[in-house]
């Protein structure tokens, strides 16, 4: 679970404890009954079989999420993949499970692992994402617009052209239909 790191790499023992760290504690904080979180969990990824090894009486969320953290960091690369699926979805809720009572315990939680998945590269900023696809979609409508002023020029400069009644009267009026995007419409 390293930043950027290649399917067949071992993850990175310091960063995956503190992103690990950051996600129990949501696990804890974020969430107050274990359905919904093993609810996340499976959706996921996480067989259910795995969250039903250690769901066991006396065993809390926190141990419940450990383990299953555990079992897939140390698992293949199919393992890490999960992993990082379930991180990324702890680090993308926008606010605890209605359930929490200390809802500003787990807001704090959440902010905590989006910060150190971000700084870690293991996620993106969702602000900063937001802000470049915003920017990317103002780049299209401004060449869209550009080809359109583009388009829009260079017919103007041929209606112009037809319009000098110094040449065939009606050379120019066939001309024009060509270029009358839609005579193409009506003559079909």
């Amino acid at each position: 679970m390293r930043r950027h790191q290649s399917e067949d790499e071992p993850s990175d023992g310091r960063d995956t404890a503190e992103v690990i760290e950051a996600a129990l504690t949501v696990c804890g904080s974020a969430f107050h009954l274990k359905q919904p979180l093993k609810a996340l969990f499976v959706a996921k990824g996480v067989p259910a079989s795995m969250w039903g090894r250690y769901d066991v009486a006396g065993n809390s969320k926190y141990v419940i999420a450990r383990n299953v953290f555990m079992d897939l960091d140390g698992r293949s690369a199919e393992g890490r993949r999960i992993l990082l699926a379930v991180i990324t979805e702890l680090a993308n809720l926008t606010k605890p499970h209605p359930s929490v009572e200390d809802k500003s315990v787990g807001r704090a939680a959440l902010a905590e692992l989006r910060e150190v998945t971000t700084a870690l590269r293991i996620l993106q900023d969702p602000d900063a994402i937001r802000r470049s696809e915003r920017a990317q979609r103002q780049q299209q409508v401004a060449e869209a617009r550009d080809r359109r002023g583009m388009e829009l020029s260079s017919l103007s400069r041929r209606v112009s052209d037809l319009s000098n009644p110094s040449s065939n009267a009606q050379a120019r009026g066939y001309e024009l239909e060509r270029v009358s995007p839609t005579s193409s419409q009506h003559s079909r």
